[in-house]
């Protein structure tokens, strides 16, 4: 847990340990008690390691992953609960000064304390290291940095009635860089929704309304961020359903500037549209699902925040019982004015195509082979990023009592 401030770190552990005693009094109330040990030996081939430019500097190398972990579970009538822990002890052949050991601890656990009230807490400590380790999740390149990040959330849901559930939600989060050319940042964000089953006059339909509220800072920078949306979903068969979200957020910055030995600040607001939007088909055999993207995100390692719009395709498909299939592909838009999201213009789209296949040699042993295409162009700088990888994983995993 280096890098971590000490009460921050116990923050967390507390939490953590909070979980463990709760899943240990459980056994006093005939709980189901599971022990998870875990392993993964992961070898890919990586055509550009730092996701540089092509200009013909990229560094090619091979990289062994091996992945130690551990899961415990516990679950009664009214409580779920999870603790999880899991080392990446990464090498590489050649570039070995970026070996290192990523580290991901997280808990949770769930609580029905009524008939109408459930309640809800996560916590999650992550240290990692891989430039490319946003990739899937953001379409943003960060360094091979270390960054230690740690977040906390709860939420709360409540049955207003026998068809509107409330839901209260809070979650928080810090990053810190070891590189002070990485900026360090916190985040919380607070929403308030409520769903609606309309299935008295629109069969198979629910409506929402959600209240959004967040607070980045940054050094030097403060960026607070208010959203309303209101959105359905509908069933219309066995097989197809769609879910709809449209809004608006309002952002507010206040960016500190240093002109020779004066300080002065500068001001921006920005207004615009957000949603989310997702259609899926699913049978017994396949999955697929499209989605439209809209809102704005923190940025990780820099200051400011983006207006990030994606499109996505996720497709499964089970070919047999042991051997399956998964195709993802995603098209991310970062983009940000300076003075208004960030402090420097932002205009960055990343294409990522992931196919992937599975197969289960036993109940406890996996094995999976992939190969992702990420293309990064960034038209502030007249940059293109391109990067493939291959990858071959053994996975195994042996709950106790089996």
């Amino acid at each position: 847990m280096k890098g971590y401030p000490p009460s921050s770190r116990a923050l967390l552990l507390t939490a953590l340990a909070l979980i463990a005693v709760i899943l240990n009094s459980a056994r006093a109330f005939a709980a189901e008690i599971t022990f998870v040990p875990m392993l993964s030996l992961r070898e890919e081939y990586n055509d550009n390691v730092l996701f540089d430019s092509t200009n013909g500097d990229e560094i090619d190398d091979w990289i062994t992953t091996v992945s130690p972990g551990a899961r415990l579970t516990g679950r009664t009538e009214n409580l779920d609960a999870s603790l999880q822990t899991r080392f990446d002890i990464l090498k590489y052949s050649r570039t070995d000064d970026l070996d290192e050991t990523d580290q991901d601890y997280s808990g949770s656990a769930t609580c029905e304390i009524t008939e109408r009230l459930r309640a809800s807490a996560q916590a999650r400590m992550i240290e990692d290291s891989r430039s490319d380790r946003d990739i899937e999740t953001t379409g943003l390149v960060l360094g091979t940095e270390k960054r230690h990040r740690r977040q906390f959330g709860t939420s709360a849901d409540y049955a207003v009635s026998e068809k509107a559930v409330a839901t209260l939600s809070y979650s928080y989060y810090k990053e810190t860089f070891d590189d002070p050319e990485f900026d360090d940042s916190t985040g919380q964000d607070a929403n308030l929704g409520i769903n609606c089953n309309l299935g008295s006059l629109v069969a198979l339909t629910t409506s929402r309304l959600n209240v959004g509220y967040a607070l980045y800072k940054f050094p030097d920078t403060r960026i607070t961020s208010y959203s309303m949306t209101i959105g359905a979903s509908k069933q219309f068969n066995d097989y197809i359903s769609l879910s709809a979200d449209i809004g608006q957020s309002l952002t507010r910055s206040t960016f500190e500037t240093t002109y020779w030995i004066f300080t002065y600040e500068e001001r921006g607001k920005e207004r615009g549209t957000i949603g989310n939007l997702a259609l899926t088909y699913a049978d017994e055999l396949t999955k697929g699902t499209i989605t439209l993207y809209r809102n704005i995100s923190a940025l990780s390692g820099d200051t400011g925040t983006v207006r990030r719009t994606s499109v996505r395709l996720d497709v499964t498909r089970r070919f047999t019982y042991e051997f399956r299939g998964r195709l993802t592909a995603e098209i991310y838009k970062n983009r940000a004015v300076r003075g208004e999201l960030a402090s420097e213009d932002v205009d960055e789209q990343t294409l990522r195509v992931q196919p992937t296949l599975t197969y289960s040699l036993t109940n406890d042993l996996t094995l999976n082979a992939s190969y992702r295409y990420t293309r990064l162009k960034d038209y502030e700088e007249d940059k293109k990023n391109v990067q493939n990888l291959y990858y071959l994983v053994m996975s195994w995993q042996y709950p106790i009592p089996h």
